[in-house]
């Protein structure tokens, strides 16, 4: 059933600002435009790098990385260029146990020049991609009235964070991923030979409706826009250690859905993009990848067809 001659969907791009562990980002200039509302807690395979396999000449480093797995050590030999702006000397590499943080310093007097992490060094290097692979364990969202509360600002002292902390494998390493939404936009289908059971005059009502209340008011992406991200996205990966939203969303008690059900905007549709960070993002019901675009119709159980099954008629 085709109500609208044009029927309308909602793209919410919800894009990953800052990845690291909760150390880093305790000292990490979090980004607030756009701000962070939503965090995921995320897990991947501890990565180090034994400072005996670290050789400097000539401006380049090589070295072996390893990926703990259980009880295996994954190797993965790489090199790249060993220069610190502003900096002309010789550059040593220095690392405690457990290996997964290092610095470079003077070689002549030790004093450090930069420090650093190996799982974002060997990221950004662009190593095999089940390196740059993370489970979802947790997604969650911080708002508060104005929007004055932001991700980190909760996570700092949050009871399921450190339950996850608590049952961590050895293999492991706990991951935060600061979120912003970034876009909010419509997609649509029209079909002349199907105008739906409406008029023209409604339908077009119809379209002044939601570009007036959502594509043309920022406060949708503030409150509401992060409800319906944080639920969609829940829905999508089945994280661990969420129980709200795992296994009924959208559902039209749901008061973040309100207007767009009162609207009638046909479908949500979210993209979520690891890519931006180097990260593929992934759960034990979904397959790791850099984006994700999960669909969620508004109007099925009414008998109304989603808009995807419009434009694939088309």
């Amino acid at each position: 059933m085709r109500k609208y001659g044009t029927e309308v969907g909602l793209t919410i791009v919800v894009s990953p600002q800052l990845v690291g562990r909760q150390k880093d980002l305790e000292t990490a200039d979090v980004p607030r435009d756009p701000a962070c509302h939503i965090y995921v807690v995320s897990q991947a395979n501890r990565i180090s790098i034994l400072p005996e396999s670290v050789t400097i000449a000539n401006g380049i480093c090589k070295a072996t990385a390893r990926r703990q797995v259980e009880g295996a050590f994954n190797p993965h030999e790489f090199s790249f260029a060993c220069t610190v702006e502003g900096f002309s000397g010789e550059i040593s590499w220095h690392a405690e146990y457990p290996y997964e943080d290092f610095s470079l310093a003077d070689a002549a007097t030790g004093e450090t020049i930069i420090t650093g992490n190996v799982h974002t060094l060997l990221v950004a290097l662009g190593v095999k991609p089940e390196w740059t692979q993370q489970e979802i364990l947790y997604i969650g969202q911080a708002f508060g009235k104005t929007g004055e509360r932001q991700a980190f600002d909760r996570l700092s002292s949050h009871s399921t964070l450190q339950k996850i902390y608590s049952e961590q494998r050895p293999d492991r390493e706990t991951w935060l991923t600061l979120c912003a939404i970034t876009d909010v936009a419509t997609l649509s289908s029209m079909h002349p030979t199907d105008p739906g059971v409406v008029s023209h005059e409604e339908d077009m009502n119809h379209l002044s409706r939601i570009f007036k209340k959502v594509i043309n008011n920022k406060d949708f992406n503030g409150h509401e826009g992060v409800a319906i991200a944080e639920a969609g996205l829940i829905r999508h990966f089945q994280p661990k250690y969420n129980i709200i939203f795992k296994n009924n969303f959208p559902d039209p008690q749901h008061v973040s859905l309100s207007e767009c059900l009162d609207l009638e905007v046909n479908m949500i549709i979210l993209e979520f993009h690891g890519i931006n960070v180097h990260t593929a993002y992934g759960s034990p019901t979904v397959n790791p990848s850099g984006l994700h675009f999960p669909q969620y119709p508004l109007f099925e159980a009414d008998g109304r067809a989603s808009l995807l099954d419009f434009m694939e008629d088309l």
